[in-house]
C-alpha cells in the first residue's frame, strides 16, 4: 500500500513541474514600475543633451516642459531653485539668474537681482586682472598688479595749472572738476591769452593734473 502512495505522489510532482501552456504563462506576467535611478544614484560621469531640475515653468508638475528642448536648446541647463557649487563650474556660453526662460541671453552673465561678492584673499596678478572683490567695506578691482578701490573708476577729477607771464614758476592749481562735468571755466577761461594772472597778466595752461576727487576734496580744491 505504501508503494502505491509513493508512486502516486511521484507522478503528481512530475505533472506539477511541467511548463504551463503559453496562454496561462501570459496571464501571470508581472509588470513592475520603478524609477531610474531608483530612487537615487551616484555617477562618476553624466552626459546629457539638456537637463531640467525642478518645476521650472511653475505649473506644479514635473514634466518634460520643465527641461530645455534638445532640438533647439542643446546643452542648456534649467534649475528651478538654488545651486550650490563646492568647486568649479565652467559655462561655455551665457548664464542667466532669475531671468525669463523664454528670453534669449545676450551677455555672458545676466542677473535679475542683486549680486553679493566676497573675498578669498586671492592675490592680484596678471592672471586675475579684471577681478572684483569686496574688502573692508569697499569694492575693489584687480588691475593686474594691485587691488584698487573700484570707486576710483568713477571718482576721477582733473585740475588745470596755470603759468603766468613774468612768473618763473606756475602759481599752482587753480581749478578742478570731475571728468564729464560741464564747467564754465574750462576751455577759454584758462587758455592762452586769458586774463587770469595777478595784475591782469596772460595765463597759459602749464599742465593738467588727474587725481581722485576724494583726494582733491581733502585738499580743499573742490
Amino acid at each position: 500500500m505504501n508503494k502505491k502512495i509513493y508512486l502516486l505522489t511521484f507522478i503528481i510532482m512530475i505533472f506539477t513541474s511541467l511548463p504551463l501552456p503559453s496562454q496561462q504563462q501570459q496571464q501571470e506576467t508581472i509588470t513592475i514600475t520603478t524609477f531610474y535611478p531608483s530612487p537615487v544614484g551616484v555617477y562618476n560621469r553624466l552626459v546629457t543633451r539638456t537637463l531640467g531640475i525642478g518645476d521650472n515653468n511653475n505649473d506644479g508638475q514635473i514634466t518634460d516642459a520643465d527641461s530645455p528642448e534638445p532640438a533647439t536648446n542643446a546643452g542648456d541647463l534649467w534649475v528651478a531653485r538654488n545651486v550650490q557649487i563646492g568647486n568649479n563650474l565652467r559655462v561655455v556660453n551665457n548664464v542667466g539668474i532669475r531671468t525669463n526662460l523664454n528670453q534669449p541671453l545676450l551677455v555672458p552673465l545676466e542677473v535679475a537681482g542683486e549680486v553679493k561678492i566676497g573675498n578669498t584673499g586671492l592675490p592680484c596678478t596678471s592672471g586675475t586682472q579684471g577681478t572684483l572683490r569686496y574688502n573692508n567695506g569697499q569694492i575693489e578691482f584687480c588691475n593686474g598688479q594691485v587691488w584698487r578701490n573700484a570707486l576710483e573708476l568713477s571718482n576721477l577729477c582733473y585740475c588745470i595749472q596755470l603759468a603766468c607771464d613774468g612768473l618763473p614758476q606756475p602759481p599752482g592749481i587753480v581749478r578742478c572738476a570731475p571728468f564729464g562735468t560741464a564747467t564754465a571755466w574750462a576751455g577759454s577761461g584758462y587758455s592762452s591769452g586769458g586774463q587770469n594772472c595777478a595784475g591782469g597778466g596772460l595765463g597759459e595752461v602749464a599742465r593738467i593734473i588727474i587725481s581722485t576727487c576724494t583726494h582733491l576734496e581733502e585738499l580743499g580744491l573742490l
